[in-house]
């Protein structure tokens, strides 16, 4: 049960709520966002995600402290929050996407897979906050729209016919796309697993109903196959099971 990775996972966990414990947290309702909302580092973030995938294999978050799970979702949820706004698409070439709005992106998402582990994991249903689910759900459909589904299909592309400068443009997807890869890789990894959490869950139309929106619009999408794969698991699951 002490096995390095827990104990790693739990030092990081202490750390984490020490240096976030007397920060104010941001309203998540609003439109506006606040940019000097402190959260998790992107360093600390990518090792406490990895480390719960781990635990969750071997099937031990149960054994950690809820209170302390409940913190470090709460400031998971700000990583979230800082990206809600944000989209590093084709469509947003006029201002070449720099590496602190793909990084903010980046971090939502490992955020949202630390979130999103932990949920489907634990066994204690109390413990789930719908809203957090909600709040990822609406993130991801923003991503899927605003930059995987023009980044892979120029149907989707609004300024695809409006001339540019094509250095810039080179440059553009010189930079960003190992970064796209990589966010397309952990979009299908969330969606697997949703399919995981909706298959142990009942949520209320709240949620399924924009769940269910979301996993059927990559359908229309061309050259995206794999996340089309798992949105159709993921449908079938919530059909299924709501």
């Amino acid at each position: 049960m002490r096995s390095q990775t827990y104990q790693q996972f739990m030092r990081n966990m202490d750390q984490i709520i020490e240096l976030l414990d007397d920060t104010e947290s941001p309203n998540f309702d609003t439109d506006e966002v606040d940019e000097n909302v402190e959260c998790i580092s992107s360093k600390m973030l990518n090792a406490m995600s990895n480390d719960v995938a781990k635990l969750k294999a071997k099937n031990v978050l149960d054994l950690i402290p809820k209170n302390k799970l409940t913190l470090l979702i709460n400031y998971a949820m700000r990583n979230v929050y800082l990206a809600k706004n944000y989209s590093c698409g084709p469509d947003d070439d006029d201002e070449i996407v720099d590496d602190e709005v793909m990084e903010k992106i980046l971090n939502a998402i490992e955020a949202s897979l630390l979130v999103c582990n932990i949920y489907s994991t634990v066994s204690d249903l109390k413990f789930l906050q719908e809203d957090n689910i909600a709040l990822i759900i609406k993130f991801l459909q923003f991503q899927l729209r605003e930059t995987i589904f023009p980044s892979y299909d120029s149907v989707y592309t609004v300024k695809s016919v409006k001339k540019s400068d094509n250095r810039k443009k080179s440059k553009y997807y010189h930079n960003q796309h190992r970064n796209l890869q990589l966010l397309y890789s952990k979009v299908v990894e969330l969606m697997k697993v949703f399919v995981m959490l909706f298959d142990k869950c009942i949520f209320v139309d709240t949620i399924v109903l924009p769940l269910s929106a979301l996993s059927i619009e990559p359908f229309f999408v061309d050259n995206i196959e794999t996340l089309q794969f798992v949105c159709l698991e993921l449908v079938t699951t919530v059909s299924t099971n709501h």
